[in-house]
């Protein structure tokens, strides 16, 4: 009965390879975001132009209009 509940779960869960990626990618935007002197409370507009992605600071296009 176990091992049938386990196959079960299996099929309907994803085994990541690496489950720390999403806290090493947060680390590295962290660390992207500081170079950038962008703050955490900083609104930001994530889209895509020919294939790629473009992240701009929205609070800092408004404080220098």
């Amino acid at each position: 009965m176990v091992r049938n509940l386990s196959d079960k779960l299996n099929k309907h869960f994803i085994i990541m390879p690496n489950p720390n990626q999403l806290y090493e990618d947060m680390e590295k935007l962290d660390a992207l975001f500081s170079e950038l002197c962008w703050g955490h409370d900083d609104e930001l507009v994530f889209t895509h132009e020919n294939g790629r992605v473009v992240i701009y600071n929205k609070t800092q296009e408004k404080n220098n209009e």
